[in-house]
């Protein structure tokens, strides 16, 4: 297995195993205009400040992709998935943990201090991401807001 960047050839391939994995079980997702998938995967991944890598196996073929962003902050560079997502069929065989033991190799490599990320506590990401020495921030606190 590698990681390596999204490359334009691999962006109908992520948007397929993106649709298959959110659109099922535990996040049930309905993306029914392609339009606005279409203008939320290139909001990821085609900003100045996108970072997408994938995990691919020895025949180039996506196993598992990371959306998001770098941002540079007083105490250094951070890395915010948005997205992270292996593709369903190859869940819990612990190629998650690899790409993000991968992942943190990199950004380290390039100089990064931080991976950032908001999850649902009531999902098996959560989990995941604990297993995996993400640390619930006692001080920081997700809010939204309806735009009414």
């Amino acid at each position: 297995m590698k990681l390596k960047k999204l490359e334009k050839k691999d962006y109908s391939a992520m948007k397929i195993i993106f649709l298959d994995v959110f659109s099922y079980e535990p996040w049930f997702d309905k993306w029914e205009d392609d339009k606005q998938l279409e203008k939320y995967l290139h909001q990821l991944t085609d900003n100045k400040n996108s970072l997408s890598l994938v995990l691919t196996n020895e025949r180039d073929e996506i196993l598992g992709v990371s959306l998001g962003y770098t941002f540079s902050w007083w105490q250094g560079d951070e890395y915010y998935i948005k997205e992270f997502f292996i593709k369903r069929n190859r869940q819990n065989e612990g190629l998650g943990s690899k790409f993000i033991e991968k992942l943190n190799d990199y950004l380290k490599e390039i100089g990064f201090k931080y991976i950032i990320l908001n999850t649902d506590k009531d999902t098996p990401a959560f989990h995941f991401y604990q297993k995996n020495d993400f640390q619930l921030e006692e001080k920081s606190v997700f809010m939204s807001r309806i735009v009414d």
